[in-house]
């Protein structure tokens, strides 16, 4: 399976659901930084509230059991 670059403004959707069964939260991509270490990492902030924010590495995002790509360019 080949895996796209992950780009700012991406849309994920977490697959793990939220409560009760729904949908989990929908993440933007707000930034893509290569650590000291040589890990590549995503910073991303919650569609709904974009003071929650995560960092993660993009070996996690392009997990297809942890997230799911929704959308490569945010809504204009």
């Amino acid at each position: 399976m080949k895996r796209e670059a992950v780009q700012v403004g991406q849309h994920y959707l977490s697959v793990e659901g939220g409560y009760f069964g729904g949908r989990g939260p929908e993440w933007e991509v707000v930034s893509v930084v290569e650590l000291n270490d040589g890990v590549t990492c995503a910073r991303l902030a919650m569609t709904r509230n974009p003071t929650e924010q995560i960092t993660i590495a993009i070996s996690v995002l392009q997990t297809p059991r942890m997230y799911r790509l929704v959308s490569e360019w945010p809504a204009e």
